[in-house]
């Protein structure tokens, strides 16, 4: 009975080992499909240029084909210029539209192939995106699963528009990324507020005999590109000077700005104020007509802060610009002088921070830490000032004392000295 069991055991488990093979035959035999996705890439003849340069930019499909595709492209007309392109292309604002379809009908399969191309032309310099979308679809309309992909385009200025001084200085940041200045100066005296390089905006009143002013601005990273832009040829009014620094790989970009005014009356150019001020607030730093930026910290059940602005000239105007409700967090007030003159400007900036619950109780707490250190400081002042009084009365006791020991002894000696006078004279008297 044992044996029988057994081989009817043996038989199951050579019948389920069949069944499995047969299963897994079955499988692998059926042809698996798996939906690949689509590239539609913006392909250049190049990714950086000088401005006025053309630039050829071209629709290619990868991996997977087409029969047909509605594509938009993305650009700032303030940076490129539409050339050319194919035609029934719907040009708009800042985009272009077009729909392309394969001429057989998606019947002989292409797997890479470029679907039409367009020529813009460069008009500034920086760092621009070439932005797409759109849908494609297969042989049979079937919408297919597309991921677009734009380009990253550098424009340059002409060389000799440049203007980079970095003879005899050395890197103090040679971080590839890094977009800072260094250092910048004119070759006239006045530039305001005193240069800091996170600080972007200054200010100079120059006269009107000053034609060009010299700039120098040194990066950080002595292989940072530096343009400057403004500095010549100065008419009468405001000017602007602009130093653009682009980082060495490209990727960040700063601009910094000198505002200029020229004028035939440096009085009433006068954009300075004579007093900043907000209420039960102290400005940080202490203010100064020539710094133009500030900060302060307000507590968070403060919601609202007057500002007083009074300006040296006093036939300058002053206007404030400020939220009326103080956000948590951060909130900027500009403070716009204009000058007598009606053209020269300079805006003081003042970061209000209103503190959130948790700084607030941070703040609370150091100020109860505060009192606390003041009241012991006091209480031992007052324990020192009890001592040095008892120490005082000691002192005089002790002085008084030593006086009244001086007199007696004083006194004695008066004593004895006339004693010993009358004795010597009742001698002298019973000898004669």
């Amino acid at each position: 009975m044992k044996k029988y069991n057994l081989a009817i055991l043996k038989n199951n488990k050579i019948f389920s080992v069949s069944i499995l093979m047969t299963v897994f035959i079955i499988i692998t035999a059926i042809p698996i499909t798996t939906k690949a996705t689509q590239e539609i890439n913006i392909e250049t003849d190049k990714t950086e240029m000088l401005v006025d340069d053309n630039v050829v930019l071209t629709i290619s499909s990868r991996d997977v084909p087409i029969a047909s595709a509605d594509i938009e492209i993305f650009f700032d007309e303030s940076q490129f210029e539409f050339i050319s392109g194919p035609e029934l292309l719907d040009k708009k604002e800042n985009s272009i539209k077009y729909s392309w379809f394969d001429e057989d009908g998606g019947v002989t399969e292409i797997n890479n192939r470029e679907i039409f191309s367009i020529v813009l032309k460069a008009k500034k310099e920086g760092i621009f995106q070439i932005g797409i979308t759109g849908k494609a679809y297969d042989k049979n309309g079937n919408e297919l699963n597309i991921e677009f992909k734009g380009v990253s385009l550098y424009i340059e200025k002409e060389s000799n528009e440049s203007y980079l001084q970095t003879q005899g200085t050395t890197s103090i940041d040679d971080r590839a990324d890094n977009a800072f200045l260094q250092n910048l100066r004119l070759n006239e005296e006045g530039l305001e507020p005193q240069f800091e390089k996170d600080i972007f905006k200054y200010y100079i009143i120059v006269n009107e005999n000053i034609q060009n002013l010299e700039v120098t601005a040194i990066p950080e990273n002595i292989n940072s590109t530096v343009y400057i832009n403004g500095n010549t040829d100065l008419k009468l009014g405001n000017n602007d000077i602009r130093i653009e620094v682009i980082s060495a790989d490209k990727t960040k970009k700063n601009e910094y700005i000198i505002h200029v005014s020229k004028t035939k009356d440096i009085e009433k150019a006068n954009t300075n104020l004579e007093t900043l001020a907000i209420e039960n607030v102290p400005l940080e730093p202490e203010f100064e007509a020539s710094v133009t930026n500030y900060k302060v910290t307000v507590e968070n059940n403060i919601s609202q802060v007057n500002i007083l602005a009074i300006p040296e000239n006093i036939n300058a105007k002053v206007s404030i610009e400020k939220d009326e409700e103080l956000k948590i967090g951060d909130n900027i007030a500009n403070i716009t002088v204009l000058a007598e003159d009606g053209f020269s400007q300079k805006k003081y900036v003042i970061n209000i921070h209103r503190m959130n619950e948790e700084e607030q109780n941070e703040y609370e707490r150091r100020q109860e830490e505060n009192q606390k250190k003041l009241g012991e400081l006091l209480s031992t002042s007052e324990d020192n000032t009890s001592i040095n009084k008892d120490m005082q009365i000691s002192e005089k006791e002790n002085n008084n004392t030593k006086k009244n020991v001086a007199l007696i002894i004083i006194g004695i000696i008066f004593v004895i000295m006339v004693v010993l006078i009358v004795y010597l004279f009742r001698k002298n008297s019973s000898k004669k």
